[in-house]
C-alpha cells in the first residue's frame, strides 16, 4: 500500500479465488480493481474512510484464512528451498 495525497494505492501480490469480485463489492468505484502483471497481481485504490475500513477488516480478519493461489514468486521460492 502506498499513501498518496488523495487516495491509497494497493498492490495485491498473489491472488485468491474470486478476489476481483471481493474487492469490487467493498469499493465505491469497482472499476479501480484491475488485474496486473499478467494476471498474477491486482491493483486498486482506496479513496474513502469506508474503503479504508473495508480494506483493514479484509486484511486483518477476512483474508487471514484465504487460500492464496500459487504464483510465479511462490514457485521460485519452492524451487530455491529444494536446493
Amino acid at each position: 500500500m502506498a499513501a498518496r495525497t488523495k487516495n491509497a494505492y494497493v498492490w495485491q501480490q498473489g491472488r485468491f479465488e474470486s478476489d476481483i469480485d471481493f474487492w469490487k463489492k467493498g469499493l465505491s468505484d469497482p472499476e479501480v480493481v484491475k488485474s496486473v502483471k499478467d494476471g498474477q497481481c491486482l491493483r486498486l485504490f482506496l479513496d474513502t474512510a469506508q474503503e479504508f475500513q473495508f480494506f483493514h477488516h479484509a486484511a486483518t480478519q477476512q483474508l487471514q484464512s484465504a487460500e492464496w493461489l500459487g504464483s510465479v514468486a511462490d514457485e521460485e521460492m519452492d524451487e530455491t528451498a529444494d536446493d
